[in-house]
């Protein structure tokens, strides 16, 4: 994906928060535990079960079902047939227990592209600055802080799932941090694979289903106080469900 970049418009009109630092600071919690969203879908990410476990990406129900509603996932239709994109926006965790860090994927905002061919889209200034004023209107319509995590476009026809070298510059521009993620997926040939950094290195994502903790949930809501290095809750917004039979365990893969 290109971003099209007009002289003519003012500079505020770009989508700045990527490069805020304190975005990519992750707040410190537990890992949640996650079912994952069927075998057969994740199966179809190159990466899903190679990539480096220190960082991984979930996407929530709602954000998976979204992306696989906005690219058309196993349909052949005229808007699929060319490249097609959007945002990811969620939150950054780190759990010192297991000396991981995950990231969440709450919602996704998708973008209205100037260009689309089979190979090579663009976007406006214009377009990126609206992208930014959907993230705003989210989070007051929901009072939460998501940010921008990363990015997901697609490889339609018979394309393969990479980071091509325009993918490349995109990716450097605007999610180049260790917790900036892209995601590359191919509605027809129903395969997928997730990047991070500006190195692009594979990372674990997975398509989750619901989201199951038996731990005292913290939500985006809930307030944070940091001293120096150490992030304390300063309140707790949920009590722990009691523990059900059909314990789902940490990050299991049963279907729906």
């Amino acid at each position: 994906m290109k971003i099209k970049v007009n002289i003519h418009q003012p500079k505020e009109k770009f989508i700045r928060r990527p490069y805020v630092a304190s975005d990519y600071c992750p707040l410190s919690h537990k890992e949640l535990s996650y079912s994952v969203k069927k075998h057969s879908l994740n199966a179809k990410c190159d990466n899903y079960k190679t990539a480096n476990s220190a960082y991984l990406l979930y996407i929530l129900k709602d954000a998976a079902d979204a992306i696989l509603s906005f690219i058309e996932w196993d349909k052949h239709t005229e808007h699929n047939h060319t490249e097609v994109c959007g945002f990811m926006i969620g939150h950054h965790y780190y759990d010192e227990s297991k000396d991981i860090n995950y990231t969440e994927v709450e919602s996704i905002i998708t973008a209205p592209t100037d260009m689309s061919t089979e190979v090579y889209l663009q976007l406006s200034t214009d377009s990126m600055f609206a992208i930014e004023q959907a993230l705003d209107a989210y989070n007051a319509e929901h009072e939460t802080d998501c940010k921008f995590v990363g990015w997901f476009h697609t490889h339609p026809n018979s394309l393969p799932v990479f980071m091509s070298s325009t993918d490349l510059i995109t990716q450097t521009r605007y999610f180049s941090d260790d917790l900036g993620y892209a995601i590359v997926l191919n509605p027809h040939k129903l395969y997928w694979k997730a990047f991070r950094s500006a190195s692009c290195a594979d990372v674990k994502c997975m398509m989750v289903s619901k989201t199951v903790s038996y731990d005292t949930v913290i939500s985006p809501k809930t307030k944070f106080v940091t001293t120096g290095q150490e992030t304390e809750v300063q309140q707790a917004v949920a009590e722990p469900p009691k523990k059900q039979e059909d314990d789902l365990g940490s990050n299991s893969n049963n279907e729906e």
